[in-house]
């Protein structure tokens, strides 16, 4: 358990370094941290569900998780890598400097963090693993964290904008206005966009 949660907080702290050196525009090295995290976190779930102790859950409940499962990372993949331009964002030195508002990130400021927890619950469903039940909570708090350094460091700074998009779209959890926003947005094509 340790060791999963240990090489799971590495990890974030790698992606934070990809944040100061994508501030710093330091060329290669946020590309190298961003993989350092994607390796890192996947070896510290790898620990955290294969041949764990598993608690007892209902036997229709991991096949819930499988569902969740395709759900949590298509809808990843979608905010992370289709709606933030993919090159600007993750391929090139410094920050893509447009603005996404539309599409998930209407519906809250960090649909990241939404994603990522579902992703987590649906883990636990399918593996029942013990340790991840423990080790889940560390790593939605760092990333958390990471969300809380972009917005006080980074956002505000790199985008023009951020600060009405702060007030008008939660950070985590949707409201009634940005579930209303969501939808219109899914009705009408276009609109700015946003990291």
């Amino acid at each position: 358990m340790v060791a999963a949660s240990l090489i799971g907080v590495l990890a974030f702290l790698m992606a934070y370094l990809s944040e100061l050196m994508s501030i710093k525009k330091v060329t290669g090295i946020k590309q190298i941290l961003l993989l350092a995290f994607v390796i890192l976190h996947g070896y510290a779930l790898y620990l955290a569900c294969y041949r764990v102790e598993r608690f007892w859950l209902p036997a229709a409940l991991p096949w819930f998780g499988w569902f969740l499962l395709i759900i949590s990372v298509v809808l990843l993949i979608y905010s992370h890598f289709i709606e933030i331009p993919f090159v600007k964002a993750y391929t090139k030195s410094g920050i893509s400097h447009q603005l996404i508002t539309t599409g998930t990130f209407a519906l809250v400021r960090h649909p990241g963090i939404l994603w990522y927890i579902l992703f987590l619950i649906s883990l636990l469903l399918i593996t029942r693993s013990k340790i991840l039940l423990i080790v889940a909570p560390i790593w939605v708090l760092m990333h958390i964290l990471w969300v809380v350094i972009q917005e006080r460091f980074v956002l505000k700074r790199v985008f023009s904008g951020y600060e009405q998009y702060k007030h008008e779209t939660p950070m985590f959890i949707p409201t009634k206005r940005s579930i209303i926003n969501f939808i219109k947005n899914l009705k009408v094509e276009g609109g700015s966009k946003c990291l």
